[in-house]
């Protein structure tokens, strides 16, 4: 619902553009910035879910409509992510790709061949600066961060309801290791969690060659996550057997 309202939005902003020119305007160009994007979104299901729907209702209503994208400050893992969406999106879509590390000195003098300065806030480099000096032009441009807590949802199903949940009480600074034996290489291990109320937990994923209980290789560094709301989704593809 989210992706179709944005698309529609695009689409209406065309429609202005082109009372206002005089001339029909029926492609856009987009700025992405993905500055603050970590490695536990990129392997959240519920981020790649959403990402793979926006892109499959582009591609089947509106695939005429983007003139390029610019990805901007990517981080040096974006290529996992990329391998993930790359197979939704058809050959056409992804040549109009242009992807760019951190910094502005990469991607600007590519940007503004394109864009006027003038149509881009200051915090991206261009001029555009919003109302009380805002270089980011927040009256336009949403930035995201956490949701309010009075959007929080209220009546949340509970996993413990699910017949192959496994619920267990941990004391503060107490560990609990889930071991998953992998035995082909391409495997995708998956997880689900939730907390009780109020209560937070941190998560991470390590490798070892044998089973062993002392780990050798640390995949997914351990941060804390909020889930006691909303459960706590990803995947990760083993690119080795072991555990």
């Amino acid at each position: 619902m989210v992706s179709l309202v944005y698309l529609e939005q695009c689409a209406a902003e065309a429609r202005r553009q082109s009372e206002k020119l005089g001339r029909f305007v029926g492609t856009g160009t987009v700025l992405a910035d993905y500055e603050h994007l970590s490695l536990s979104q990129v392997c959240s299901l519920e981020v790649i879910e959403f990402m793979r729907k926006l892109i499959g209702v582009y591609e089947s209503n509106y695939p005429e409509t983007l003139e390029r994208c610019f990805i901007v400050n990517t981080p040096s893992f974006f290529p996992y992510a990329w391998k993930l969406l790359r197979p939704f999106m058809s050959e056409k879509t992804a040549g109009k790709m242009q992807i760019f590390s951190y910094g502005k000195e990469c991607w600007k003098p590519v940007l503004f061949q394109y864009v006027d300065p003038s149509a881009i806030p200051v915090h991206w480099g261009g001029t555009l600066m919003g109302p009380g000096d805002d270089p980011e032009c927040t009256h336009m441009i949403g930035r995201g961060g956490h949701v309010p807590e009075h959007l929080y949802l209220k009546n949340r199903s509970s996993d413990s309801e699910d017949s192959d949940t496994t619920t267990c009480i941990l004391e503060r600074g107490q560990n609990l290791d889930v071991p998953v034996k992998v035995e082909r290489e391409g495997s995708v291990l998956r997880w689900k969690f939730q907390t009780g109320p109020g209560h937070e937990v941190g998560f991470g994923v390590t490798w070892s060659p044998t089973g062993d209980t002392i780990p050798t290789q640390e995949i997914l560094q351990t941060t804390r996550v909020k889930c006691d709301l909303v459960p706590e989704i990803g995947e990760l593809s083993c690119a080795k057997t072991g555990t």
